[in-house]
């Protein structure tokens, strides 16, 4: 009698374990506030982790921290100052549009204009060049060993998008700008 007792104590237990959990409200929290949804705009901790969950970047980091490819499948340094990345087939935006060569052209030089707080990322880039609808050209200044890791923080906008709703340019965070892009976002 004891044995049938502990059995079905066991059986008991373990049909507790193995019950579907039902779905509950999810709570995370960060240390402050996003500032802006333009991912150009800011480079600022939480900021930087709300753009994450929205936008991707060429490359980015593993949870080994080595880097691992994103919308890039591919990438080589044709000499110490150029590197060729080839794209990712099949990536489309949340509107539908395939991702082109020329949207990381565009993301990269808006990344690089007047207010952006990204361009001390990238500073060395001197040009980006669409070779084709999935390779892109990057060339530095010099030899840049670190481009790849910068790169995981540029994250890549859809060009149509960007200039259909006047975000050709990063918000002016610190002119208290106000654009389409600071409140609304679309990767």
């Amino acid at each position: 009698m004891l044995k049938f007792i502990k059995a079905t104590c066991l059986t008991l237990l373990f049909v507790g374990f193995i019950s579907p959990v039902y779905s509950a409200t999810i709570k995370w929290s960060m240390p402050g506030d996003s500032l802006t949804l333009d991912p150009h705009a800011q480079n600022e901790g939480p900021t930087h982790m709300v753009s994450r969950q929205v936008y991707e970047s060429l490359v980015t980091r593993g949870l080994d921290m080595s880097i691992e490819p994103q919308l890039a499948t591919s990438w080589e340094a044709t000499d110490p100052e150029t590197w060729v990345f080839t794209l990712r087939d099949g990536v489309v935006f949340s509107d539908g549009k395939a991702l082109r060569a020329s949207d990381v052209e565009f993301s990269i030089n808006r990344a690089l204009s007047g207010a952006s707080d990204m361009i001390e990322l990238i500073e060395s880039i001197t040009s980006v060049k669409a070779l084709s609808p999935s390779t892109v050209e990057i060339k530095t200044e010099g030899p840049n060993p670190i481009l790849l890791n910068q790169l995981s923080q540029i994250f890549i906008m859809s060009e149509g998008w960007s200039k259909k709703n006047g975000c050709e340019l990063p918000q002016d965070f610190n002119a208290e700008e106000a654009t389409h892009c600071s409140s609304n976002a679309m990767g």
